[in-house]
């Protein structure tokens, strides 16, 4: 054999090169870390193949990868304490192994408390929003849970009219939407957009057994018009999974934000339980929710399939309705699809009418602790006030 040949045969045949170090991507190792989060790494040099990465969190093995992307999910709870992340790339012939310590958070951060927000509708007895209040009319009162709380909370901002939105809508384009149906769900959508305020931001996010279609968000309608070109409904209903979806859509979204879902609430396809996604929901505690659902014949879902009975059914209901009541938004019937523009027209009708008020709470516990919320109107209890009931310390 030649010694070009040779050179060649050993290029073929080479193994990959090993690894010689991990550079971790998530977490940093600067900030303390909760609940849920993925723990990835690199591998140094980029090319080289161990047979498997494990990997380890305070002592405790968390799973293992044999190929890219070298990522696990893990849970590492809400107490504010140090957290180890250990990563070994275990080849034929070595181990290597890095690990990183993420802190705590110092005692002097602890005592800096994050202004809560809440985004307020006040309504008449007559279900008129009543838009002449002040400051001085509102009265919240902040309870850890078990723990009984009935100072009154200062108010340190207060402002009422058009503060900037940025919404999902979350469109069912499942079979039962085929034809004029989904046309008339878009038109709507199109409608809303094209009256929300120069900084405002709204996307269509369109989903049958999986997402069909989302559009960027914008506050242009010619730009909806030409991502939804084309779309045809059809397919089965996960809505779970969509909803989860239009939640982390609005992740680092500054100002208000709101999930605007367009279904009848059954899901037959999704891997998501509703009691996740209610979860979920509950820690972005800043988002919205309004459900605009096509009334049921006879009442009650009156559902089933071959993956959920009729009593499934009716749960997964009563946690989406959990959802949007607990959040302080509200939930509107229609007796059809012809009625959703004006329905979404009311939404943003009451988002320009809310107020809002920020607050420093007087009692903390640190990330991971439950307040009840209550706000009333000072002297006039007949009138009905809307807003998120609960918040999760971060």
């Amino acid at each position: 054999m030649s010694g070009l040949a040779l050179a060649c045969l050993m290029l073929v045949t080479a193994a990959p090169p090993a690894v010689e170090d991990i550079d971790f991507l998530s977490p940093d190792g600067l900030e303390p870390v909760f609940g849920k989060l993925t723990l990835a790494v690199d591998l140094i040099p980029m090319e080289a193949r161990p047979n498997r990465v494990e990997f380890y969190v305070d002592g405790r093995f968390a799973g293992s990868r044999d190929e890219p992307p070298y990522s696990v999910e893990v849970d590492v709870g809400e107490d504010n304490i140090e957290h180890e992340f250990e990563v070994a790339a275990i080849s034929d012939d070595a181990v290597i192994r890095r690990s990183m310590v993420t802190p705590r958070i110092p005692i002097n951060d602890e005592v800096r408390v994050r202004l809560v927000q809440l985004y307020v509708t006040v309504e008449n007895p007559d279900g008129t929003r009543r838009l002449d209040l002040t400051r001085d009319d509102f009265v919240i009162t902040d309870q850890i849970r078990g723990r009984r709380n009935d100072e009154e909370q200062e108010l340190i901002s207060f402002e009422t009219g058009n503060a900037a939105f940025t919404a999902v809508m979350l469109i069912d384009a499942s079979s039962s939407m085929r034809g004029p149906q989904l046309r008339t769900v878009l038109d709507g959508a199109k409608q809303f957009v094209s009256r929300v305020g120069q900084e405002d931001q709204a996307k269509l996010l369109l989903f049958s057994d999986r997402i069909l279609q989302e559009t960027p968000f914008t506050n242009l309608v010619s730009l909806l018009s030409l991502s939804l070109s084309g779309l045809q409904a059809g397919g089965g209903t996960a809505l779970n999974d969509s909803l989860y979806v239009a939640i982390k859509r609005l992740d680092g979204r500054q100002g208000r934000k709101v999930v605007i879902v367009m279904s009848d609430g059954v899901d037959v396809d999704s891997a998501l339980p509703m009691d996740d996604v209610h979860w979920t929901a509950r820690r972005n505690r800043d988002v919205l929710f309004y459900w605009i659902r096509p009334r049921p014949a006879g009442g009650g879902t009156g559902h089933r399939s071959a993956w959920k009975s009729r009593v499934e059914h009716e749960h997964q209901l009563n946690e989406l309705r959990d959802v949007v009541e607990e959040s302080g938004g509200r939930i509107i019937e229609i007796r059809s699809l012809d009625e959703v523009s004006a329905a979404l027209q009311d939404i943003l009708q009451e988002l320009r009418e809310q107020y809002l008020l920020g607050y420093y709470p007087s009692e903390r516990r640190g990330p991971g602790t439950w307040h009840r919320v209550e706000v009333e109107i000072r002297n006039q209890p007949s009138l009905k006030v809307k807003t998120r009931d609960r918040y999760l310390e971060r």
